[in-house]
């Protein structure tokens, strides 16, 4: 945005929706002083000043043509040495124009976010009778009374079925580089929507792939849609929400997207594959999906080259990795996700080798798992930050460890519902912690190397402008909040990504090789070892919690 100059007026307010500016306007006759009254009636908490109708319509016209959320509808220009006159937006209609818009574009990060975990776990019941239904077309499959050579069929399959399952995470931990600094460079929406293009294709080559070569490059595709719609997408609420408890609670509410694709997405597929004896209608279910998030983005925000020149190298990923905080926080994300990736899909193997379970139980069968997490990524974030964010790692990690051990003693299957709904409730509180946390430090990162007391968030099409004193908005502080958003979470969406793709590969073979019982016991106590460092995160920030770029005095 270019630097603001000659204005005889200009009048800040840091509200609760975004950062509101007004200065004289050319709308109409609409008053400055109108503006200033409204700014000091927001800031006492009285109800604002009412436009008239047709003075409303004008100021949305002209926020139309200059694009959705936009501030300032117009260059400043000076029509004589005296006389000053500038284009502007009122307060009233910044507010309600820039709330829609940023509801919007949650939903739209919401619905990426169903759709690439719906994608992920519908395939877990689908895929291991689909793989046995292949085998028995061309083999004989192994009946149950030969239990050491039914046994052996099994575990073969888990490794083939944990490769398979692992190859999604492993293309968008290889991808994930890539994504954060280019995201940097262009902008938010290009990667977004790209992410919505490749997973729709995935879903399709889901739906009518019939060999495992075909499965495999489907769900290695999804990984590169995954990187781009997840980097993408929370890196874009990150900057909307630059307050630290508003963003964590915003986050929460686009993590449900995630909850809720590991919530429905077993029991989902596994239905589906039982009623139409077929995994299509699955699937093309999912991409119709896809087409609707893609078609929202398209309204909200339209793919756009956003070019910008200069990145600040203190929020690199290069540097930002150096952090051995950011480092322990982006680990915790990992192994806490560990204790869920290496049931997927051993246990649901062991489930159809010692229960012969059915499609339909091995989707159910994480579904409190997804539920206590959908539950606690809604009422976690505020809690983490008054219990604290370090506690949260400290207590959930040791929890995973017991739980663990339990699901492999369990001696009927419905012994394990307990357990797995406490690992998803653990879960929950390690990401809602870790994930808004590394945004945090990333910013202050920034802040620190870059000796900034006041950062200007900017964004693809409603910038929010924060003021310096005896200072001017420097081009550059622009970029600053796209940087350090794209980065930082292209770090928390690659600890995840690692996680299910370290775990399920590395299930397979260990299964194999010790069983499914030393497996998880092996796992649980890497776990509990690793919990300790949680401390290090205690003061994260070392100093009290930053609640954004105010420009007024504490309110809260």
């Amino acid at each position: 945005m270019q630097r603001l100059r000659n204005i005889s007026l200009t009048v800040l307010l840091n509200g609760c929706d975004g950062l509101a500016t007004g200065w004289s306007t050319s709308v109409l006759s609409y008053r400055p002083n109108a503006i200033i009254d409204n700014v000091r009636r927001r800031i006492v908490g009285k109800e604002l000043e009412k436009m008239n109708a047709t003075l409303l319509k004008e100021v949305q016209q002209k926020l139309y043509e200059y694009g959705h959320g936009y501030i300032v509808v117009g260059d400043p220009y000076s029509t004589s040495a005296t006389s000053k006159v500038t284009t502007a937006l009122a307060i009233q209609a910044f507010n309600r124009n820039t709330s829609i818009r940023k509801k919007l574009l949650l939903a739209i990060v919401y619905i990426a976010l169903l759709l690439d975990y719906s994608l992920l776990t519908s395939v877990e019941p689908i895929l291991p009778s689909f793989f046995l239904q292949i085998d028995s077309s061309n083999t004989t499959l192994v009946p149950t009374d030969q239990p050491q050579a039914r046994q052996a069929q099994i575990e073969s399959e888990n490794m083939r079925l944990g490769f398979l399952v692992g190859a999604k995470c492993l293309v968008q931990v290889v991808t994930q580089p890539f994504i954060g600094p280019a995201t940097t460079r262009i902008g938010f929406s290009i990667p977004l929507f790209f992410g919505f293009v490749v997973m729709i294709l995935s879903t399709i080559l889901f739906a009518f792939g019939q060999s495992y070569g075909i499965l495999f490059a489907a769900r290695a595709v999804q990984g590169i849609g995954s990187a781009c719609a997840a980097t993408a997408g929370m890196g874009m609420l990150a900057q909307q929400y630059s307050d630290d408890k508003e963003r964590s609670r915003y986050m929460g509410i686009a993590m449900g997207g995630m909850a809720l694709g590991l919530l429905v997405g077993p029991p989902y597929g596994g239905a589906m594959y039982d009623i139409f004896h077929g995994k299509e209608a699955c699937f093309l279910i999912l991409a119709g999906l896809g087409v609707i998030g893609a078609g929202l983005q398209l309204l909200v925000l339209p793919p756009k080259l956003q070019f910008q020149e200069q990145v600040s190298d203190s929020t690199s990923l290069r540097r930002l990795l150096m952090d051995p905080r950011i480092v322990i926080a982006a680990a915790s994300i990992v192994v806490g996700n560990l204790g869920l990736g290496v049931l997927i899909p051993g246990l649901q193997l062991l489930m159809v080798d010692k229960w012969n379970s059915t499609a339909f139980q091995l989707g159910i069968i994480f579904f409190p798992c997804s539920l206590a997490y959908l539950i606690g990524t809604t009422f976690v974030p505020a809690l983490a930050l008054k219990f604290g964010r370090w506690r949260c790692v400290l207590i959930a990690l040791p929890t995973i460890s017991i739980c663990l051990v339990s699901i492999s003693l369990a001696p009927a299957m419905y012994w394990l519902y307990l357990p797995i709904t406490i690992i998803g409730m653990c879960i929950s509180f390690i990401d809602s912690a870790m994930i808004p946390l590394l945004g945090q430090m990333a910013y202050l990162k920034h802040k620190a190397e870059e000796r900034l007391t006041e950062i200007g968030h900017f964004t693809e099409a409603s910038p929010l402008l924060s003021a310096r004193k005896e200072s001017e908005v420097d081009s550059e502080d622009s970029q600053i909040s796209s940087t350090y958003a794209a980065n930082a979470y292209a770090i928390s969406d690659a600890g995840l990504s690692i996680a299910y793709w370290v775990a399920p590969m590395a299930s397979g073979p260990l299964v194999q090789w010790i069983g499914f019982k030393w497996m998880t016991w092996a796992f649980a106590i890497g776990i509990v070892c690793f919990a300790p460092l949680a401390i290090f995160l205690r003061n994260p920030t070392g100093s009290s919690r930053i609640r954004g770029d105010s420009i007024l005095p504490n309110r809260h």
